[in-house]
């Protein structure tokens, strides 16, 4: 569902209003443009006054290691994550993605997930409405919305922009950070 107005003043509000909500990143050590990371930034700066946990689910962490910029991106969302996860495969709720991501969903009561990340068109749209994992389509991955949690997204917040999948029942996706 689209909706016009700004993610962060739905994360205020939500919070406000009591609501279990956090923000998750996915796969931030990948490059992104500098515009995603300023529209990234404000919705943390919101989460953060909302007191909205923020975690990360990265890939392969060391995939970042070898890009500076790429690095200093994954160094600034995990200086703002309360808790970070490690997949193994394009799948944020496989069950090799340690600590166990719907576990900790689970303990923590979340109704809500703000998400956004790179490579909104495969890691993030697989941890948000699952999908194929594999270009045969035999094998897929169970996401967020699967599991019972609504989605608040936009496209300023995915580096790729590409947020077709957010045309779902239980994603929303707002016109502006």
């Amino acid at each position: 569902m689209k909706m016009i107005g700004s993610l962060a003043a739905r994360v205020t509000a939500l919070a406000g209003g009591g609501a279990k909500i956090i923000v998750l990143i996915i796969d931030q050590q990948f490059p992104a443009p500098v515009a995603y990371q300023n529209a990234q930034v404000a919705v943390l700066a919101a989460a953060r006054n909302a007191n909205v946990p923020v975690w990360a689910v990265l890939f392969n962490p060391s995939l970042g290691g070898d890009n500076p910029r790429a690095t200093r991106q994954m160094d600034a969302a995990l200086g703002q994550a309360n808790q970070t996860f490690t997949k193994r495969t394009l799948a944020a709720f496989n069950a090799d993605t340690q600590p166990n991501l719907r576990t900790a969903l689970e303990n923590a009561q979340i109704e809500w997930i703000v998400i956004m990340g790179t490579q909104s068109d495969q890691c993030v749209r697989l941890a948000a409405v699952g999908g194929p994992i594999d270009h045969q389509r035999k094998r897929f991955a169970t996401g967020a919305t699967a599991l019972g949690y609504k989605i608040l997204t936009c496209p300023q917040v995915q580096s790729t922009a590409n947020v077709a999948w957010a045309d779902q029942s239980k994603v929303t996706c707002y016109t502006q950070a």
